[in-house]
């Protein structure tokens, strides 16, 4: 099986799954248009929203 790489930081991963996961949790950070307030994953901003804004609606 080839492994997949990091376009960004060289590393390697043996599944797609994982590459992904990567570059989402290291080198991408997602923000709160709301309050600014910024996250590591999509999953945890859409948790934040819904804690923190979606009640105050």
């Amino acid at each position: 099986m080839e492994e997949l790489q990091c376009e960004i930081c060289k590393m390697k991963f043996q599944t797609q799954v994982d590459l992904i996961d990567h570059r989402e949790m290291i080198h991408s950070k997602f923000e709160c248009p709301t309050c600014g307030a910024e996250f590591k994953s999509e999953k945890q901003l859409k948790a934040h929203e819904k804690k923190e804004h979606e009640a105050a609606a």
